[in-house]
């Protein structure tokens, strides 16, 4: 996806770590996509695009839907500050 998509600069999966305090509670079976799109037109593109497409074609029964949309709630941010620490740019396998 790294390469299909160069106007997604970051794009993480995360499941719940149940033996770490977390409140409220997350369910066992929860997924988290934390990504970073260009602008909202890059984040349309990434939903209708064919990377999302095959994976959501491969992975899709997992999820709820809505009718025949992915059911999905999402939030726009505009980052006023912070920063990423180069240690925490990693692929599934370890460190890049």
């Amino acid at each position: 996806m790294e390469r299909e998509e160069p106007f997604v600069p970051m794009y993480t999966v995360h499941v719940p770590d149940l033996q770490a305090a977390s409140f409220p509670i997350p369910a066992a079976a929860d997924v988290v996509f934390f990504s970073v799109f260009d602008n909202e037109a890059a984040f349309q593109k990434h939903l209708h695009g064919p990377v999302f497409r095959n994976w959501l074609a491969q992975h899709g029964a997992n999820f709820l839907f809505n009718g025949e949309n992915l059911f999905v709630v999402s939030e726009m941010l505009d980052r006023k500050a912070g920063f990423v620490r180069p240690s925490m740019v990693t692929s599934a396998c370890g460190p890049v």
